[in-house]
């Protein structure tokens, strides 16, 4: 199935569950590779993602002779001004609500029969769950 979903769905819920799924043990070997098959390609969406991220942090903050970002008590970017900085944190609010397609693997009920699963873990599949 080809899943519509923005960035930080993604990030929040469909990773966090896969992630859960993915470290219980499962008898239903077919299960199994759906699981497999489906943190791949979210973990590879991810890795798209954080790419942009770091490419929008980073372009605009100040940066020493060295080439590398400044960063403010150690740990914060430093931006030449507060409108830049409002300009970065208004793309990376763009970002995260962007919508991507991903290919995944529905999982049934069949899938978690032998397994005790959480309303939370349901909620996190979201329409990737298909009863």
């Amino acid at each position: 199935m080809k899943l519509e979903i923005n960035y930080k769905e993604l990030q929040t819920r469909l990773h966090p569950s896969l992630v859960d799924l993915s470290n219980r043990e499962m008898s239903n070997v077919d299960a199994v590779l759906k699981v497999v098959k489906n943190v791949k390609a979210v973990q590879s969406e991810l890795e798209d993602y954080m790419k942009a991220y770091n490419t929008l942090t980073t372009e605009n903050c100040v940066k020493g002779e060295d080439g590398n970002p400044i960063l403010e008590d150690g740990k914060t970017l430093s931006y030449p001004d507060e409108e830049t900085k409002k300009k970065v944190i208004k793309k990376l609010s763009d970002l995260q609500m962007k919508v991507v397609k991903i290919n995944l693997e529905p999982i049934t009920k069949a899938d978690l029969k032998d397994l005790q699963v959480s309303p939370n873990l349901i909620i996190g599949l979201g329409k990737l769950f298909n009863s």
